[in-house]
């Protein structure tokens, strides 16, 4: 893993109208790695994924791709320029069926990447077989685990530098959350993208975390390694709002666990 980061963001201020949402944001994923971004409902996780993708315009800040300031693309321009974003709520065409929706996939990432659409698709069914039984079905009548796999089947369309994958477990029972965390372990060890995610089941984003990044009314509560002693009873009190200042010592990380986003 290179210590310069994939995605990098400083001073990331952002919202909608004149309501801001989250304040001097700063966060990174190295090349290779999965950065955990972590909050309870309403503490900014999604606005930040926006502003990354360009579908929100920070008010100040800067984000970079590859050490390349990305601030002045736009969505489109950003996923040529190496972006795959699952966003929360799946965003399949679910009038179209499986292997059309692959289709729209592949045209959405046209011109990135080597991969032909028959390869990406190969890789999408190896990795999720459900799929491969449902190539023609409409991508709306599967459930909601298959719409999930297929959502997340983007990433082999282009090659991309960054996946963004927003809150991947919401509404699955706990079988399917599994399986996906799997996958998301299997596209790290198999890829040199670097995976930011944000997640609503805490012990498995954890597990498969290189650095967790805890989000609190709109700004970063803390970075931590995700192995740090405490951590999960910490992002746990935050969850409901008892954080503040009764967190212990031992459950806020280090100072020196801080500092990975130094280079910025």
């Amino acid at each position: 893993m290179r210590e310069t980061a994939t995605l990098a963001t400083k001073s990331l201020t952002a919202g909608y109208g004149e309501v801001v949402v989250v304040r001097d944001v700063q966060l990174s994923v190295p090349h290779g790695a999965v950065s955990v971004l972590l909050g309870p409902n309403g503490a900014g996780k999604t606005t930040v994924l926006r502003c990354i993708s360009g579908l929100v315009t920070p008010k100040q800040g800067t984000v970079w791709l590859d050490g390349t300031d990305i601030g002045g693309l736009d969505p489109a321009a950003r996923v040529r320029a190496g972006i795959t974003f699952i966003p929360e709520g799946r965003a399949i065409f679910p009038g179209l069926s499986v292997r059309d929706n692959f289709r729209v996939f592949g045209r959405l990432a046209s011109g990135r990447g080597t991969s032909t659409e028959a390869d990406a698709v190969e890789r999408a069914v190896t990795h999720f077989p459900r799929l491969r039984d449902r190539l023609r079905q409409r991508a709306g009548t599967l459930s909601g685990g298959e719409q999930q796999m297929l959502a997340l089947s983007r990433v082999f369309f282009g090659d991309a530098k960054l996946v963004i994958i927003d809150e991947m477990s919401l509404g699955l029972a706990p079988r399917i959350v599994s399986e996906l965390f799997e996958f998301v372990a299997e596209l790290r060890a198999a890829t040199d993208a670097a995976i930011l995610l944000t997640d609503q089941f805490v012990h498995q984003a954890l597990g498969v975390a290189d650095v967790v990044y805890v989000m609190q009314n709109g700004t970063v509560r803390f970075v931590a390694d995700p192995s740090e002693p405490g951590l999960e009873d910490a992002i746990h009190r935050i969850y409901v709002g008892a954080a503040g200042d009764t967190l212990a010592a031992s459950s806020v990380p280090s100072a020196a666990s801080t500092q990975r986003s130094a280079h910025l």
